[in-house]
């Protein structure tokens, strides 16, 4: 037989060996100036590991201190003789040359939940991994993309790895960008600041030279802004899973009633320090234009910082947390009486005065 890549060859004597029941494993590759010319794909019980020998040995000469024992380990390995070799043929086609196909083992019954345990079958391609890597840029969660690769493969058996190596791919790749992780986002914010001339960006730093904040704002978010920014929500109830730092959008409704955002940042801390640097890095962005009225939820060091830098801006506590602490607070009532939670929805949209709502 003849593949095009070392990478074909090693796919299909892998798939061989998922429907014969066992593990392969790369042993070799040989070598000249032009690069590798041959390739051995051999059993993965091929050969036999060296067992560790108990050993204790003084520290010194003049000490009785014994090191620890090692830990005796097992050997899976039988000495198989099976094995796939090929060699580069005119430099373009890789050939099998030799393929000895017995085994001096058990083979793994032909179940799939079985097979997915072997070391090999979990082998990701080149292209598989770039799927997962495409759709988790979408932000699509490791079981949406274990189930969009089981209709691709026709069926969940045909699938040669669990939704766990998903995620511990995905994991790799995102610690791969540790330590590199501003500079990446430096370096993207430019690139949109080029495609972007109206793009803005921001960047605080602590004394240290570490990131404390990052606001960010694209041209259509700035000149909605103009248009829409009567009334801005400002909410930091969400967090990110890597840093737990709260992501703090500013949203407004267009003529259409749509939600649109006016930027977005992220914060170290909520402090009224932070917020006030917050607040006036976006209204920088925003060509200095005080918003009307301005809703958030029930924080103080928000409170505070919005009187600091917006003072003529009507500020409102958003009616969601509001229900949501009735919700706490008045449990017994919500339990006690089935129509509570209407009636005070109904007093608090129907009220048009102060003594109204007081009244009801």
């Amino acid at each position: 037989m003849e593949f095009k890549s070392r990478e074909d060859a090693f796919l299909y004597y892998n798939m061989y060996g998922f429907m014969r029941g066992f593990s392969v494993r790369r042993q070799c590759n040989s070598s000249s100036k032009n690069g590798v010319t041959a390739v051995l794909f051999v059993c993965s019980k091929e050969g036999f590991s060296k067992r560790q020998k108990h050993e204790s040995k003084e520290l010194g000469s003049s000490s009785n201190l014994k090191k620890t024992p090692e830990k005796d380990t097992g050997s899976s390995r039988t000495g198989c003789k099976a094995y796939f070799r090929m060699k580069l043929v005119n430099g373009a086609i890789w050939q099998v040359t030799k393929f000895h196909d017995d085994h001096n083992h058990t083979l793994v019954p032909n179940t799939p939940l079985k097979l997915r345990n072997l070391r090999s079958q979990k082998f990701m391609s080149s292209k598989v991994k770039q799927t997962i890597r495409d759709l988790n840029d979408q932000n699509v969660g490791p079981s949406k993309i274990m189930a969009y690769l089981s209709l691709q493969f026709g069926g969940k058996n045909n699938v040669h790895f669990k939704r766990k190596d998903v995620s511990n791919l995905i994991a790799m790749d995102n610690k791969k960008l540790l330590g590199r992780d501003v500079e990446t986002t430096m370096k993207h914010f430019e690139r949109k600041k080029e495609e972007d001339p109206e793009f803005f960006y921001a960047i605080e730093a602590d004394s240290d030279g570490f990131v404390k904040h990052i606001f960010w704002a694209d041209g259509r978010a700035r000149r909605a802004y103009l248009e829409f920014g009567d009334v801005v929500t400002f909410d930091t109830t969400y967090n990110t899973n890597k840093y737990s730092m709260p992501l703090a959008p500013f949203i407004g409704v267009n003529h259409h009633r749509q939600s649109i955002f006016f930027g977005m940042a992220l914060l170290r801390s909520e402090n009224i320090t932070n917020f006030c640097w917050l607040f006036e890095t976006w209204l920088k962005a925003m060509y200095g234009k005080h918003p009307s009225a301005i809703i958030t939820d029930q924080d103080r060091a928000m409170k505070k910082a919005i009187k600091i830098v917006f003072p003529s801006t009507v500020h409102r506590c958003c009616k969601w947390h509001i229900m949501r602490k009735a919700k706490e607070k008045l449990a017994t009532h919500y339990r006690l009486k089935p129509n509570f939670q209407g009636e005070l929805e109904s007093i608090i949209n129907n009220s048009k005065t102060v003594p109204d709502f007081e009244n009801c």
